[in-house]
């Protein structure tokens, strides 16, 4: 998640770490905070925009970034009554397609698709959701006058209780 959540801040300030702010134009910008780091054995630091990374170095593990995935539950139940039986999935996204999409709309997305019975498959759902995201990424910053996306990954698997 971002390091400005009150508790994300908490726990990398308890490991001496720092944590810069979002400036005041980030909802323009796109801008978020950062985990700064001192790299080990040199003067020079890094930032993180994220408080919570796999495979992001031993630093920002120091720095109070952890491997831990916040999860939410999402509940469907308006759509229940359209479906023949409980229908569960998993879904696991990037902070790149998170930034742009709530994870209640990603939930309802996909949630409908499978309820309905729709004839689209889960990885053609997905590519549809990164395509949209990478479109939301390149309108907001054509405004800026920059070309960045950041990375758009998610992976969906329908759970069989």
């Amino acid at each position: 998640d971002k390091p400005n959540l009150p508790d994300e801040t908490a726990r990398i300030e308890a490991s001496k770490s720092g944590v810069v702010y979002n400036p005041p134009n980030a909802d323009i910008t796109g801008e978020s905070s950062r985990v700064v780091v001192t790299m080990p054995g040199s003067a020079s630091m890094q930032a993180l925009a994220m408080s919570r990374s796999i495979g992001d170095g031993k630093a920002f593990q120091d720095a109070g970034v952890i491997p831990n995935p916040i999860l939410d539950v999402v509940d469907l139940k308006p759509y229940a009554q359209l479906a023949k039986d409980k229908i569960v999935f998993a879904v696991a996204a990037s902070d790149g397609l998170l930034d742009r999409f709530d994870i209640d709309d990603v939930a309802w997305y996909i949630g409908s698709a499978m309820i309905s019975g729709s004839d689209l498959n889960l990885l053609t759902l997905c590519e549809q959701l990164i395509l949209e995201c990478s479109k939301k990424w390149q309108t907001q910053n054509s405004k800026l006058l920059m070309q960045y996306r950041d990375d758009i990954s998610i992976a969906v698997t329908r759970v069989h209780l």
